[in-house]
């Protein structure tokens, strides 16, 4: 039996590991080895081992089955005794039969399986260590050679930038101006301002200029490829209608309480412009002096040319909920 670099011989069964009747065992063991170097056995011994009933009557040996017990546990001693040196057919286990119960072993022996598994434990965490080192130097190649083509591709593809601005400016010159794209319902000015009566009142001129958006029909028009076509005449006849326009709704504006701000519904979105543009006109009527029972925007234009009206347009202001873009628009020649 090996225990770490002691080799150690076999462990011999004493009498303490006799758990039946062991001072009989005691006594039938001197009975059977009882010896001298003369005579080898003494008479005494042959007197005992020949009457059967001195025999019982000194060693009490009067159970069949003790001696039999006495061999079990004699086995059983030198199992536990001499466990790691004996093959494992040995025991009573390795088997069918399932006695042999309670056999122990010295765990010492064990020492060289512990220190096996902590060096190879030990083998195993350095070389983890050392490929986790390994990694982390690939990781931080990789990142310093990410770092070093990220920035030779940012630098090429300012130089190609650069030479292509070279190229519009030298080569290809300034773009023409495209035209927008057409808004999803609006007809030109030139079109839809034709379905106004040439009398209409300041609230259904109002009406029409924001349910039909005018300034949106205005641009298609001086964006569209026909605007081209027109005459020097014809281009500031349509400026004159829709600056004559755009200044009646300024002073509808001017004098209306809210500005109406465009709604989801038509419907409504009408009958919201119509309602404030009505009480606007009838303020307007009231500070302008107009009598008659139409104002159009002709007579606005004509009533503003007066001296007494000289600087009325830029003493008013717009309501505070006009939107930002819809201000600067009015408030622009």
């Amino acid at each position: 039996m090996k225990i770490s670099d002691t080799v150690m011989g076999g462990q011999p069964v004493t009498f303490d590991d006799i758990k039946t009747h062991r001072d009989i065992l005691k006594k039938f063991t001197y009975v059977l080895f009882e010896d001298d170097t003369d005579r080898r056995w003494n008479p005494r011994a042959l007197e005992k081992a020949c009457d059967n009933d001195d025999y019982d009557d000194d060693l009490h040996f009067k159970d069949d089955l003790m001696f039999v017990k006495w061999c079990g546990e004699a086995r059983q001693a030198f199992l536990s005794r001499n466990a790691p040196g004996l093959p494992v057919e040995t025991f009573r286990l390795y088997g069918d039969d399932p006695d042999g119960r309670g056999i122990l072993m010295d765990t010492r022996t064990l020492i060289d399986h512990f220190n096996a598994l902590a060096s190879v434990a030990q083998a195993n965490h350095m070389e983890l260590q050392r490929q986790r080192r390994v990694l982390n130097d690939i990781r931080n190649a990789f990142n310093v050679e990410s770092k070093i083509t990220s920035s030779f591709i940012i630098e090429k593809l300012f130089k190609m930038e650069r030479s292509i601005r070279r190229l519009e400016e030298n080569l290809i010159g300034e773009a023409p101006a495209s035209a927008p794209p057409p808004s999803k319902g609006v007809i030109r000015f030139s079109i839809s301002s034709k379905g106004l009566p040439k009398n209409a009142s300041l609230s259904e001129v109002t009406t029409a200029f924001f349910a039909d958006d005018y300034m949106t029909g205005y641009l298609l028009d001086t964006k569209s490829p026909s605007w081209n076509e027109l005459d020097a005449q014809e281009k500031k006849s349509l400026r004159s209608k829709f600056s004559c326009i755009k200044r009646a709704v300024r002073i509808v504006l001017q004098h209306a309480d809210s500005f109406p701000l465009k709604s989801n519904n038509p419907v409504q979105y009408k009958d919201l412009i119509r309602g404030i543009a009505t009480k606007a006109e009838e303020k307007i009527r009231e500070n302008l002096g107009f009598d008659s029972k139409t104002i159009t925007i002709y007579k606005v234009e004509k009533q503003l040319t007066l001296p007494r009206m000289k600087g009325l347009e830029k003493s008013l202001n717009l309501p505070d909920n006009t939107p930002d873009d819809m201000r600067k628009f009015f408030n622009s020649n």
